[in-house]
């Protein structure tokens, strides 16, 4: 098992419907799941219950690939390579699988003209093959081991949509769960804090994708990673304590994201 402190991605690099091709010849509204940064939606390959489902991405120009997840899949066996046919390092290749629905995973950084994903089983057989979001982009910090602080997650928020019926009672229609974040971090050091700034300076015209628990390969992953937003204004300025030299306070209040 292979465990990593926070992850601070780039937005998204799979952003237009048109850069989306797959083998099931998918409409625009289906393929756009893809993206739409609701995992409770998902992509499916109408018509493909065997044989060998495909999902190419070919962005208009050369992207950087390092972080790569797969989000509320039912995946049995996939491989997810670059330019047609060349395996990222390490290779991305799974087998097998029986019960995970998430997946990250970490690679060299690698450009790319084609992200091209061939899923060849479902872990209940002869089922559609699914996907609620794949997401691919650039490191922008990982959190290191060391630093002091914890992640606090407050309640999640339920998305709903409460519609009369003609007899006086209601349908509750579920959407999806908005998960926000706090993170207060202790005694960072200078250049600790510096990455932070960056991560704020990005945010000026992009938001993130933040993975708080992240597990790599055939792990577990818990499936939690979203574009957020940074809420509150730049809180990393002030010493832990009253010397320096113990280094500096971070409060980030994260925001879920909508929109692509």
């Amino acid at each position: 098992m292979t465990i990593y402190a926070p992850i601070f991605g780039k937005k998204n690099q799979i952003d237009d419907v048109d850069d989306i091709s797959d083998s099931a010849g998918n409409a625009d509204s289906v393929k756009r799941k893809l993206y739409d940064r609701n995992t409770d939606f998902q992509w499916v390959s109408t018509g493909e219950t065997s044989g060998t489902s495909t999902i190419t991405y070919t962005p208009g120009s050369s992207k950087n690939a390092r972080l790569i997840c797969i989000q509320n899949h039912n995946w049995k066996a996939f491989t997810i390579k670059y330019n047609t046919s060349t395996d990222f390092s390490p290779a991305i290749s799974v087998s097998g699988n029986t019960t995970v629905t998430n997946h990250f995973f970490l690679v060299t950084e690698q450009a790319y003209n084609t992200l091209d994903i061939s899923v060849t089983d479902t872990i209940t057989a002869s089922e559609l093959r699914k996907a609620g979001q794949i997401y691919v982009s650039e490191e922008l910090y990982t959190i290191p081991d060391s630093m002091p602080g914890n992640l606090n997650l407050p309640q999640p928020v339920q998305k709903n949509s409460v519609i009369p019926l003609s007899d006086g009672t209601v349908h509750n229609a579920y959407v999806r769960t908005v998960l926000n974040w706090n993170l207060p971090i202790a005694h960072a050091t200078e250049a600790e804090r510096d990455e932070f700034k960056t991560i704020f300076e990005y945010h000026r015209r992009n938001n993130f994708f933040f993975i708080p628990r992240p597990k790599t390969l055939t792990d577990d992953w818990d499936g939690v990673g979203v574009h957020m937003i940074w809420a509150n204004a730049p809180d990393y300025y002030r010493f832990s304590t009253d010397f320096q030299e113990d280094g500096y306070n971070i409060n980030m209040q994260l925001l879920q994201a909508g929109g692509i």
